[in-house]
């Protein structure tokens, strides 16, 4: 800042100097000349013109009174003194002088005002090229992620979807835009996914999620996990939506639930005694695959819920039941073979 105006001040006394050195030799050349005071006038005007095009309004402000006390010096009679006898020549430099004052006043007025409007027009460009570049970079990022991302209207078309989006989907991009993002949802998943949008659009700036089948289009169908949010785009509402395949994932788990029911049913049809505990004596279970089979619940009298809502020491003989877990391959998980009495349905151990 301080560079700046030590800068400013040493340009404008160098513009003042050289505007000074110019009135000199235009006064020289015109006395010598013989000019009257209106020529020698107009051309003192160039000069405090062309000064305040480019210099301060006080630098011409200043040139201004000195033009005035030539043109009182050196041309109105009596010459060599600022006494003006003419009442004329005392208008003519009063009108030069306002003249010169209104010009300056005027044109310093004008640069200021060019500049500010350069300074708008500076300030304008280099919002757009910030706002170009981030739209590059926004265009950067949705066409090479390695994600799929729709940009859905209100009325559930595709305005929007990425390359990799399009082609995880067997489409390309322009197959896809314009057409109801229906069509790519697995049938029985479309309603789902109208009660969702609709949500969003519902909730701007929340973030939803959910998991869906897609439709690809060769056929073949894709378990996608979806996050959504609706946002305004002017004054449209869009919905923003980033896919991610998950049907590696949705198999694995299907796999492991068809596991678990076989070993359900392989436990149900084993006539002994099977239950699983912890080394921390607490049982293991899933919904799916409870941690007793059928044979033990009969042997017990209970049913699974109040199995597992009991504590299982209930079902051993006290006896039994600490020294089982005193037994030092239960802590370590190497097989072994024990002895205990277990309740029975009707009230005994054996």
């Amino acid at each position: 800042m301080k560079h700046n105006q030590t800068y400013r001040f040493w340009h404008s006394a160098a513009q003042f100097l050289v505007a000074s050195i110019a009135l000199a030799l235009v006064t020289f050349v015109c006395f010598r000349l013989r000019l009257n005071l209106a020529t020698t006038a107009c051309l003192y005007l160039i000069i405090i013109v062309l000064l305040s095009l480019q210099g301060s309004f006080l630098s011409s402000a200043v040139v201004s009174l000195i033009a005035v006390a030539c043109l009182a010096y050196y041309f109105a009679p009596p010459i060599f003194s600022f006494g003006v006898s003419d009442p004329l020549n005392v208008v003519a430099i009063i009108a030069f002088w306002t003249t010169s004052a209104v010009i300056t006043h005027l044109v310093s007025r004008v640069r200021k005002s060019a500049k500010q409007a350069l300074s708008v027009i500076e300030d304008r460009k280099r919002a757009e090229e910030a706002l170009r570049r981030s739209e590059e970079q926004w265009r950067d990022v949705f066409e090479n992620n390695p994600t799929m991302y729709f940009m859905v209207d209100a009325a559930g078309k595709v305005m929007a979807v990425n390359p990799f989006g399009a082609e995880q989907l067997g489409y390309k991009v322009d197959e896809l835009v314009g057409q109801p993002v229906l069509s790519v949802f697995y049938e029985p998943d479309r309603e789902a996914v109208q009660r969702n949008v609709a949500l969003c659009l519902k909730q701007f700036g929340r973030s939803m999620s959910w998991e869906l089948r897609k439709v690809r289009k060769d056929g073949s169908v894709l378990w996608v996990r979806e996050t959504a949010r609706a946002v305004l785009t002017g004054n449209d509402p869009v919905v923003l939506i980033a896919c991610e395949n998950i049907t590696e994932r949705r198999s694995a788990e299907e796999k492991i639930r068809q596991q678990e029911l076989e070993l359900r049913q392989f436990l149900d049809l084993t006539p002994l005694h099977v239950a699983v505990m912890r080394p921390n004596r607490r049982r293991l279970f899933s919904e799916t695959t409870p941690n007793i089979n059928r044979a033990a619940l009969d042997y017990h009298g209970v049913t699974l819920e109040e199995w597992q809502s009991s504590d299982p020491r209930r079902f051993f003989h006290p006896d039994d039941w600490e020294r089982i877990w005193r037994e030092d391959k239960v802590i370590t998980g190497s097989p072994y073979e024990t002895e205990a009495r277990l309740l029975r349905s009707d009230g005994t151990y054996r």
